[in-house]
């Protein structure tokens, strides 16, 4: 079972303090993650100023879409994150296409798979947005799911160097 995710009238604040994004601690991600689980929804995705898709309250998206993982950009308000940045790496290893550009509300609807990713979620299938299904998990959003996995259990030789063992 994924995650039932939500997009509606909440925006990221614009305003120079925000570029980079945000996440669950600030108050409109906050706001929005407590409307959002009261409708029912797992995470809220939050839109840029502009309706863009930015990011979650807690996670970076990814949306697969004709054999092509899509991330918004910073200039849509997502934060630039450590685990969106070794999710393209895997996922460049593994022979999938990885572009960073705008996402539109409505892009999320013709998903052919959708993911969210972050320290705590790591690799986190998404099967509905806005109460519309979404293949769940996808071969692409199950094969980023393992190569995660298996790095940051230091299973993957290629990327020890990215694990620091804590005692």
């Amino acid at each position: 079972m994924g995650t039932t995710a939500g997009t509606g009238r909440d925006r990221l604040p614009q305003h120079p303090g925000q570029l980079g994004g945000v996440y669950l601690g600030t108050p409109p991600n906050r706001r929005s993650k407590k409307r959002y689980d009261k409708a029912g929804y797992d995470e809220a995705i939050m839109l840029a100023p502009n309706g863009l898709v930015a990011e979650c309250t807690g996670e970076n998206i990814f949306v697969a879409r004709h054999g092509k993982l899509l991330t918004p950009p910073l200039s849509a308000g997502a934060l630039e994150g450590i685990t969106q940045s070794t999710v393209g790496a895997l996922a460049n290893d593994l022979g999938f296409e990885v572009k960073v550009d705008n996402i539109a509300r409505s892009d999320l609807y013709i998903a052919d798979e959708a993911f969210v990713c972050g320290t705590a979620a790591e690799v986190s299938s998404i099967n509905s947005i806005d109460d519309r299904d979404i293949p769940c998990p996808g071969p692409m959003t199950l094969a980023m799911s393992e190569a995660y996995l298996a790095t940051v259990r230091r299973e993957n030789p290629k990327y020890l160097d990215w694990c620091e063992l804590t005692v």
